[in-house]
């Protein structure tokens, strides 16, 4: 498995912790989903959902194979302030992809930001290859907090 899962399960009450710290945040108080992609961005859905009360809406990534639809959590079609979770940025495609298929599939829905949770292994984290897309929200990382609970 990659870094994410040993981040989120190695010290799963911390990262959920820092998460959910995060989701207080001043600009992300009005957030009333969380919104993840593949693996490593739905994986910590649940603890959050248990955390934090906030409805959670999971999407597989393209070329998952799936017997149900490419999406599933709250039947929520109507407007909505959400948040990406995810890992990290390696090439930012995944969450590119994530913000247009929302901003097309439900069109009232409002991004507030993305936390992230992990660091790539491999390339670190660049927050440069999102910045056109996501220059309206704020993007956060718990990397600080995790290098601190690792330590």
């Amino acid at each position: 498995m990659g870094n994410y899962f040993k981040v989120l399960f190695s010290n799963t009450d911390e990262v959920i912790g820092a998460i959910v710290h995060q989701l207080n945040h001043p600009k992300l108080k009005e957030v009333d989903m969380i919104v993840g992609i593949g693996l490593s961005g739905t994986m910590p859905l649940l603890f959050l959902k248990e955390k934090s009360g906030i409805d959670i809406f999971a999407f597989r990534k393209d070329n998952v194979a799936s017997h149900g639809g490419h999406s599933s959590g709250s039947r929520r079609t109507s407007k909505c302030v959400y948040v990406i979770i995810d890992d990290f940025v390696e090439t930012g495609k995944t969450l590119i992809k994530l913000r247009s298929r929302i901003n097309e599939s439900y069109p009232d829905w409002k991004c507030a930001g993305v936390i992230l949770y992990a660091r790539s292994e491999t390339r670190g984290c660049s927050l440069d290859c999102i910045a056109d897309v996501f220059r309206d929200v704020p993007v956060f990382s718990i990397e600080d907090d995790i290098g601190k609970l690792s330590k």
